[in-house]
């Protein structure tokens, strides 16, 4: 049903149980603490020179977290394989590298990161939502067909 690559595989006999042992929760915590420390570095950089960029970097932050917890929560009740969304992780760090060494204007850039995170997160949701309803062959976001 819910189709995900795996980082942290399941050993076979873990399989269709939610708790799925003490390595896969490490490695969830760790990759978890890796997020809010990439968050962290992003927003405590000063961000008073451009007028909005404050605001922006906390939407892609807020966006980023929306999409992990939203992710590992799928995946638990789902029971399966949990993959963070590691290219989010990457954009933030992305982010944090350009304020450091201004590559390029911070508020250009994190309004179209922005704008990439949250249409990676809206895809994510569609696509999840498909899939629940197709294994549950109900209509959600689309309408019944009409019966002759």
């Amino acid at each position: 049903m819910f189709t995900c690559f795996c980082l942290v595989s399941c050993i076979p006999q873990e399989r269709g149980h939610k708790q799925l042992g003490g390595n896969a929760a490490a490695a969830h915590l760790a990759l978890m603490v890796a997020m809010v420390v990439l968050a962290g570095l992003w927003l405590c950089q000063p961000c008073q020179e451009e007028l909005y960029l404050c605001r922006l970097q906390s939407a892609g932050v807020g966006i980023t977290y929306a999409l992990f917890a939203s992710q590992l929560i799928v995946a638990h009740m789902c029971k399966e394989p949990f993959l963070p969304p590691l290219w989010a992780m990457g954009l933030m760090a992305l982010a944090i590298i350009n304020k450091a060494l201004h590559i390029v204007d911070p508020l250009k850039l994190t309004l179209g990161l922005d704008v990439f995170l949250l249409l990676g997160y809206l895809h994510y949701v569609v696509v999840v939502i498909n899939q629940i309803c197709g294994h549950l062959g109900i209509y959600c976001l689309t309408i019944k067909p009409k019966e002759a």
